[in-house]
């Protein structure tokens, strides 16, 4: 009876230490599935969040002018890290894809400006507009709006579709469609 007694709480043991083993490797799946759910969470909530407010172009000047708002809490820093992509069809009717190049503060150029894009200013919460030149910081701050002014590498042909995306680097994005002409 004693022998048959050990061979008996021995299996149980055994069974128990399996079970729970089993059970230690699905709860540790699970918080893995958890901890990688809540960090899609959180960089979606650290993504930066804008908004379109207008759009505007200048056949003459071949410029386009857009203002985004800032609707995130948080500021967006370092404008030259931020992306201006522009599509359109040109005049001899060839399709542009620009990438625009970063220039600085628009009222930093007397005159002509080269294309590519520039900063404005900076409209506040109050609606006042704190003009950008490049020695100002390049920082955008929560619940302000961002005048990016875009000067177009050629001439879109008349009619044609032009759309300028702005995106940032922690993936916040505004898209602008127009008919030229």
């Amino acid at each position: 009876m004693g022998l048959s007694t050990v061979m008996a709480s021995t299996i149980i043991l055994y069974v128990m230490l399996v079970v729970i083993g089993a059970v230690a490797g699905v709860a540790i799946t699970a918080l893995k599935g958890l901890s990688k759910g809540l960090n899609a969470c959180m960089s979606i909530l650290e993504s930066d969040r804008i908004e379109l407010r207008g759009v505007s172009y200048n056949e003459a000047l071949l410029e386009v002018r857009l203002n985004a708002t800032n609707l995130g809490s948080r500021v967006i820093y370092d404008y030259p890290h931020f992306d201006v992509i522009v599509y359109y069809t040109n005049i001899l009717g060839g399709s542009v894809v620009y990438y625009a190049p970063f220039r600085g503060g628009y009222l930093d150029y007397l005159g002509y400006h080269p294309p590519g894009w520039y900063v404005y200013g900076v409209y506040d919460s109050t609606g006042s507009l704190h003009e950008y030149t490049s020695s100002t910081p390049r920082y955008w701050d929560p619940s302000t709006t961002l005048e990016v002014v875009v000067v177009l590498p050629s001439t879109p042909a008349p009619g044609s579709l032009v759309t300028v995306t702005l995106a940032t680097p922690r993936g916040g994005r505004v898209m602008a469609s127009m008919t030229w002409g």
